[in-house]
């Protein structure tokens, strides 16, 4: 069987990943520069007032000019 899995991709995939909380942590890695209108992260359809996608054990290291952030996706 497979224990662990590493996607990378566009905000399509990322979302659909999202959405079908098919993910259990993740890693986003934010340079200085910023892109014309692309997103990371489309929109994710939560139902009004409905909680977001929460991050426990969260993390941080800068690597040169870049930021890395991890965490671990909550789960409902």
């Amino acid at each position: 069987g497979i224990n662990s899995l590493m996607v990378e991709g566009g905000s399509r995939i990322i979302t659909n990943f999202l959405k079908g909380r098919l993910a259990d942590s993740m890693v986003v890695t934010m340079a200085p520069v910023l892109l014309n209108g692309l997103r990371g992260v489309r929109n994710l359809e939560l139902a009004p007032y409905e909680p977001g996608l929460e991050l426990h054990n969260t993390g941080s290291k800068r690597l040169g000019a870049d930021l890395i952030f991890w965490g671990d996706l909550a789960r409902s």
